[in-house]
């Protein structure tokens, strides 16, 4: 067919950010490798920053968080998409902050289970969503 699994990737993320948009939603992309400041708090959230753009997301705006292992072949990558008022932000575990954001999202909401990173993560090379 020619789908490389970059290709298809893509094209799956670019058919979600295409529903999303028909139902209000715009999309905020941040894929590539982030520099060192990439998580900064403030009272009541975080500023997710990459290449110059910034995303500030308020803790009582989230009103879904979506967390997804994907099976890269010889790795595995958790990635993370935030729901917050108008927005869906795609993260992923690359990113330099992102197991102590991931530690902060579960102070900041106690419903998220505790052991919900353990279950994401194995067994490995199985695609997940929780």
């Amino acid at each position: 067919m020619g789908y490389t699994l970059n290709k298809l990737k893509q094209a799956v993320l670019n058919l979600i950010i295409k529903m999303g948009s028909k139902i209000g939603f715009t999309s905020k992309k941040i894929y590539e490798t982030p520099s060192q400041d990439v998580f900064n708090y403030f009272p009541g959230g975080v500023i997710i920053s990459y290449m110059g753009s910034s995303f500030k997301v308020k803790w009582d705006k989230i009103y879904q968080i979506n967390v997804l292992k994907i099976d890269l072949i010889t790795v595995d990558r958790i990635e993370m998409e935030i729901t917050s008022s108008n927005e869906v932000i795609l993260i992923n575990e690359d990113y330099p902050g992102f197991y102590p954001f991931v530690k902060r999202l579960t102070e900041v909401f106690p419903t998220i289970s505790s052991t919900w990173l353990a279950d994401i993560v194995n067994p490995a090379f199985e695609k997940k969503l929780r």
